[in-house]
């Protein structure tokens, strides 16, 4: 199996690349084609500059195959219960089945968290239930002038 590596701020364009193909891979055909074009390679190497810079942050990442990211809890409301939040999961395709999403979950994990996963993806509704995700809400979230279920899970 490939390593876990803990990300720095020079990983940026790197992360960029993957978080772009990972997102439309993951979600075309669950949100509209407006809401994955408007990500593209420039918002994303933007938005992973910022992360990177970030000291409240924790990201790890399989070069090439995918990352993952644990931060505080945005959600006051759960913030007693679930500290901590899974911010984003992502493999590309190939890289999936392997036990890598395990071994970055895994490596993330520190505290109760919470995850959010969009109601039609079923592969990672399967990952987070074999993880002991446990569904705390359904919620309806406006996406390009729709809306979306949302699942919010939380983890022990």
């Amino acid at each position: 199996m490939k390593d876990v590596v803990a990300a720095c701020v020079g990983d940026a364009a790197a992360l960029a690349g993957l978080h772009h193909q990972a997102w439309a891979e993951t979600y075309r055909g669950l949100l509209p084609e407006a809401e994955i074009a408007r990500y593209d390679l420039p918002f994303r190497l933007a938005q992973w500059e910022r992360i990177l810079a970030r000291d409240n942050i924790r990201v790890l990442w399989v070069p090439g195959c995918g990352f993952g990211m644990m931060g505080a809890q945005r959600e006051a409301a759960r913030l007693a219960a679930w500290p901590e939040e899974l911010c984003a999961l992502y493999l590309l395709r190939a890289a999936q089945g392997q036990g890598l999403g395990r071994a970055l979950l895994a490596g993330l994990r520190q505290r109760p968290f919470t995850a959010i996963v969009v109601a039609g993806n079923a592969r990672a509704l399967r990952f987070y239930a074999a993880a002991g995700g446990v569904e705390l809400e359904r919620r309806q979230e406006p996406v390009a002038g729709g809306t979306v279920e949302e699942i919010v899970l939380g983890f022990g």
